[in-house]
């Protein structure tokens, strides 16, 4: 997998759409999308047809380091290890403080998009090919209509929490137990993704929403 460039605070740069935050994994999830780049950058001929056109939309992918710090720096692995219920777990991560070293960066993409962002999961077993994870954690959607630049960065800082805290929700832990790996750890990385679309009115509607199935090799 090709190296994915640091975030230069420039969300919409169209020379490069995939950023990333931090380092750790990028999860299944980001490299499905980094592969799926690779392959519109140079397109073979069923791709080339005249007005077809396929683009990943602007993202910026939070690596699992900052995850990996933000439940030390708040003491949530004794939390995790009571498993709470789901709404207990996500105002603990809630309250949690995020690293320094992302703040930074956060705001400025929170005073850049004024548009819609979806805030995904992608952890290290999601797009796993024997036992995928795909749908089984959060995803937030953030509006990004706020006036004020810090609203904007409070609603993008309260999803990715959000997505974090999904990574032990009941669901979660119900699923990694059916697999057969209730002990294992879990580390989520976050993409932070534009939501390709168009506003009606007050409303902002996607272009497409669809759930796609695959097998790949």
């Amino acid at each position: 997998m090709r190296q994915v460039p640091a975030y230069a605070r420039r969300f919409f740069d169209p020379a490069q759409r995939l950023s990333r935050l931090g380092g750790g994994s990028l999860g299944g999830k980001a490299r499905g999308l980094i592969a799926a780049s690779d392959v519109l950058a140079a397109p073979g001929p069923e791709l080339a047809r005249a007005g077809l056109e396929l683009d990943i939309p602007a993202l910026v992918i939070l690596g699992t380091d900052f995850f990996d710090a933000f439940l030390e720096a708040n003491s949530l692995a004794a939390v995790v290890d009571e498993a709470p219920g789901d709404q207990q777990l996500a105002a603990a991560f809630h309250r949690g403080s995020i690293p320094g070293a992302m703040v930074g960066d956060l705001m400025s993409m929170a005073g850049e998009t004024r548009v819609p962002l979806a805030v995904r999961s992608s952890s290290g077993l999601e797009d796993a090919l024997g036992q995928p994870f795909a749908g089984v954690y959060g995803t937030k959607m953030v509006p990004g209509n706020q006036l004020d630049t810090e609203a904007r960065f409070r609603s993008l800082l309260d999803a990715i929490k959000f997505v974090w805290a999904s990574t032990y929700f009941a669901g979660a832990r119900a699923y990694l137990a059916a697999t057969g790996e209730p002990g294992r750890r879990e580390k989520m990385a976050v993409i932070v993704q534009e939501v390709v679309g168009r506003r009606h009115g007050d409303r902002y509607y996607p272009d497409v929403s669809v759930v796609a199935r695959s097998f790949s090799y």
